[in-house]
């Protein structure tokens, strides 16, 4: 279980949980003593240790406070021009390195300017995966994130929605997760249509289509219209549960980890469940694409044409590029069909993509200027 709350628990203390205090080098320096020492549970001399860990504390790493039940983690002020001003990426890493093998609870202290705390705090929930099948079970059990702003306060609202966005980035990772032997085209519909039920107000709505893999493809869509709306907004997502490459299959290194192929789906699906659960105002829409590209006697061939729904043909001259099909329809209802103002798609689209922005950051590709810009 992962909690995220505003202000230090004085209650959950090293003697219950591991305690781990992240943030920016100087943003740490500015929590309070009184509320370090309480987490140290009134061991000996508890404050000669911490400032003991500030002052040995580097601008990016670890210090230990109290053998390995207590640790400082503090990451730089300054980032590269390629990074954001909130060096989540730092805290993602240095909070996944540092959490004790044997921790059974874990206390994170994130202390933090307010513009910064959706970054981080996404960063520390996404330190957490939540899918394992290993024969041993991990020991973590409960995680909470316990937020001290240092130039303000979180309202309960703040809070809710943290709590909500740290639940959609662990459940996006569980789906990204599980293999395609056990997350099928059948167990994402699945999955989406549950999703929907848990939602205030949201309805879903499914098809199977005629080519498959070993369960067919689908088109899930789910809908969220809130009285008052004056535009309306669809999310597309990519959900190809297994990517082969088809009857031009990929190689022995291309193939592993192509159960990630479903991850716009993913993504698209838990941004939906936050944005309803945060009280979007506008009417909102997730369009899930799903499939699985495989070989198979009934599979696409090179050369093969098709028709899409918007009616064009298209010939399919490389089999490995299975997704931009399915978006197109997505995309294409959304517009068409739910005649969305603003649509917005995800997908796992292009190895090209890693060797113009790199492993850190999404490419960006929009027909609006203003947010080109902005981008």
């Amino acid at each position: 279980m992962l909690r995220v709350t505003a202000g230090v628990n004085k209650n959950s203390t090293i003697n219950d949980a591991c305690v781990l205090f992240v943030g920016k080098r100087n943003n740490v320096k500015k929590l309070d003593p009184a509320l370090a020492i309480a987490k140290l549970g009134g061991v000996a001399n508890g404050g000669e240790m911490w400032e003991g860990a500030l002052n040995a504390a580097y601008d990016e790493g670890s210090s230990p406070i109290y053998l390995n039940r207590a640790k400082v983690i503090t990451v730089p002020e300054t980032v590269s021009r390629g990074n954001a001003p909130s060096n989540s990426v730092a805290i993602f890493r240095e909070v996944k390195k540092n959490v004790p093998s044997s921790a059974m609870s874990l206390s994170v202290v994130l202390v933090a300017e307010y513009a910064d705390v959706v970054a981080q705090v996404a960063a520390i929930a996404r330190a957490f995966p939540k899918y394992s099948l290993k024969t041993k079970p991990e020991t973590l059990e409960e995680i909470n994130i316990e937020v001290v702003v240092v130039d303000g306060e979180l309202s309960s609202s703040d809070v809710e929605y943290l709590n909500s966005l740290s639940t959609a980035i662990r459940e996006t990772q569980r789906l990204i997760d599980i293999p395609a032997n056990f997350l099928t085209t059948d167990a994402l519909v699945e999955e989406a249509i549950k999703l929907a039920g848990e939602l205030p107000g949201a309805s879903a709505a499914s098809t199977t289509l005629a080519k498959a893999g070993p369960t067919p493809p689908a088109f899930v869509v789910l809908s969220h219209k809130p009285a008052g709306s004056n535009h309306t907004y669809a999310l597309v997502g990519k959900g190809i549960v297994y990517d082969t490459g088809g009857m031009q299959i990929k190689g022995k290194t291309g193939m592993p980890n192509m159960k990630r192929d479903m991850g716009g789906a993913a993504g698209m699906l838990h941004a939906f469940a936050t944005l309803v659960r945060a009280g979007f105002k506008q009417e909102l829409h997730v369009l899930l694409c799903i499939a699985e590209n495989n070989v198979s006697p009934i599979a696409n061939k090179p050369d093969d044409i098709i028709r899409m729904l918007s009616g064009k043909t298209v010939e399919i001259n490389n089999t490995d590029a299975e997704g931009r099909l399915v978006l197109a329809d997505g995309v294409f209802y959304a517009k068409e069909r739910l005649n969305a103002g603003t649509i917005i798609d995800m997908a796992t689209l292009t190895g090209a993509q890693s060797y113009v922005t790199g492993k850190l950051h999404a490419a960006l590709l929009t027909n609006l200027e203003d947010i080109r810009v902005r981008g």
